[in-house]
């Protein structure tokens, strides 16, 4: 028997409370999901009914704890951090991509409560980061009052989670990999520009710093040759005017919304699940990690018959890909060899992957992505889609004519 200690009440504590304590938070979790739920914040709930409770009132307690789980559930956060991999020109102040927006940092200090309790400031500049500061007092001048200063890049993101608490931050940043990803597939067409990062190219991660130095040596042993690291910075998706009319034309913000809210039976929905991994894919310099993750998006996609993995994606995808069938029986066999490799990988351990193999996965599952958004209605359902796929991977046309 041990003590754990909770806002200063000390809780008697043995194996069996501990045991109960984790099924009751694996039951809440199962039910509420892993982005609305976590772990900390209903052990959390738990606790505090249990600080609350007055005597062994247990309906009452067990009341409070439905309650305060409804309301973990509804809650709803702004998420701001430096953004790393967009840039603005022409003067653009934002672009809003379904609940993420990337904005001009300086659009933020509206957001600033001046009638908050604790001062706090908004600032551009290179240092990025939250530190204390010391304020002029807001009704004295002689006095001086604690609060923060948040010093953020040029432009920063802006969005809007629905979590629990704990899980802001990793579901943020999917809404932002997805986000990436309809921007990067809506413009331009084959997404082949220098305003956006190339094919194979590592991608600067949406709000972690870019590490651009490389410090480390290498020396070849038969020759003494001695080469140092460099500096490199990755490509930034340059927003502008242009890219902006573009978008436009294409009705880019229904495009994003209905991807980010679309009903599970719809195609759009599938289109979400996937097409964060494949800015997963972008953001890791290592080959293996970049061909699971895109491997992961296509089968996100595609996979609909577990029993037959391969030949159905395969087959589906250079339907995809390709009207010609003799080019689709060559991009069945790339996707063919590309499973083995992958089997490998994840049932043997081994990390042969060439670089070669993970181009080919990135531009693959691109270019499988770009051909349903340019071509198909997102709006229909997952079975519909299937089925079209189906009878014209047999030879019937794709897209299906209306």
């Amino acid at each position: 028997m041990d003590y754990i200690v909770k806002n200063g009440i000390s809780f008697k504590q043995d194996q069996v409370l501990r045991r109960k304590l984790i099924s009751l938070i694996q039951i809440c979790i199962e039910n509420l999901g892993t982005i609305v739920g976590h772990e900390i914040d209903v052990e959390n709930i738990i606790w505090n009914v249990a600080i609350n409770m007055k005597g062994p009132n247990y309906k009452e307690a067990a009341k409070e704890f439905v309650l305060s789980i409804d309301s973990n559930i509804e809650e709803e956060f702004i998420f701001i951090s430096a953004n790393n991999v967009i840039n603005f020109e022409d003067g653009i102040k934002e672009l809003q991509i379904g609940p993420v927006k990337a904005i001009d940092t300086r659009e933020l200090l509206n957001l600033v409560d001046p009638k908050a309790e604790k001062k706090w400031l908004i600032q551009v500049g290179k240092n990025i980061g939250t530190e204390i500061a010391v304020f002029p007092d807001r009704e004295d001048e002689n006095k001086r009052e604690y609060g923060w200063i948040t010093t953020l890049p040029a432009e920063s993101w802006h969005v809007l989670v629905k979590a629990s608490k704990s899980n802001v931050q990793e579901h943020a940043l999917w809404l932002i990999n997805t986000a990436l990803t309809i921007l990067r597939l809506s413009y331009p067409v084959k997404h082949n520009t220098p305003l956006f990062p190339y094919i194979n190219e590592k991608e600067a991660h949406p709000f972690d710093p870019s590490i651009i130095t490389d410090n480390n040596i290498i020396i070849d042993k038969s020759t003494s040759n001695i080469q140092f690291g460099g500096y490199s910075l990755p490509r930034r998706y340059t927003i502008t005017n242009e890219i902006l009319d573009h978008l436009q034309s294409i009705d880019f913000d229904k495009r994003a919304d209905l991807i980010f809210s679309s009903n599970e039976d719809k195609l759009a929905a599938r289109i979400a699940h996937g097409i964060g991994w494949i800015t997963r894919g972008r953001h890791t310099a290592d080959r293996s990690e970049r061909f699971l993750f895109f491997y992961t998006a296509i089968e996100a996609l595609l996979s609909f018959n577990p029993e037959a993995v391969t030949q159905t994606i395969a087959r589906y995808a250079s339907t995809l890909l390709d009207d010609d069938i003799e080019k689709r029986v060559t991009i069945a066999k790339i996707i063919t060899e590309a499973y083995a490799i992958r089997s490998k990988l994840v049932h043997g351990g081994h990390r042969y992957v060439s670089y070669y193999d993970a181009y080919n996965a990135q531009k693959i599952a691109e270019d499988i992505y770009y051909s349903v958004l340019e071509n198909i209605d997102l709006n229909i359902t997952t079975q519909q889609f299937e089925s079209d796929l189906k009878k014209a991977s047999y030879g019937l046309q794709w897209p299906p004519k209306d």
